[in-house]
Order: structure tokens, then sequence, then C-alpha cells
């Protein structure tokens, strides 16, 4: 255990992830998986506050979800 800790807060950077974000949001995208398939998440709040981790995270969303419709086990009626 530490001896001693400091918390510095920086005014207008960029926001932090709490410990635990990247095996939290794995939970949430294979439920999501196993339940509702034709539903994705992107953005900020799952894959990174930057503009390029932002696109990259819609762009991989579209990817699952073309993967998905395209696949040959898909049913022919969508919700």
């Amino acid at each position: 255990s530490p001896r001693w800790s400091k918390v510095i807060r920086w005014v207008n950077a960029m926001p932090q992830y709490d410990v635990g974000h990247v095996s939290r949001v794995a939970e949430i995208e294979s439920s999501l998986t196993d339940a509702l398939p034709c539903i994705q998440i992107a953005g900020a709040s799952y894959s990174g506050v930057g503009i390029p981790q932002c696109v990259r995270s819609g762009r991989r969303a579209i990817e699952r979800l073309h993967a998905q419709f395209d696949s040959p086990n898909t049913p022919t009626k969508r919700v």
C-alpha cells in the first residue's frame, strides 16, 4: 500500500476513464452481441476521448453491423 498519495486535477485537460473501464466496456459489448446484436456502442464514452478514437469506434461499430447483416445466417426479418 502507498504511504501517501496526491491527486492533481488538470482543468481543461482530456478526461480519463476510471480504473476497470476497458473491462466494463468489453463486458457491455459482449452482452450486447449475445442479447441485442443489432445494437452497437461507439464514441468518447467507450473507446477513447480523442477525435481519431471516436471515428475509429464508429467505423468499427458500422463494420460489425455490416458483418452481421451481410451474413448468410442473418434472418430476413429485421427489427
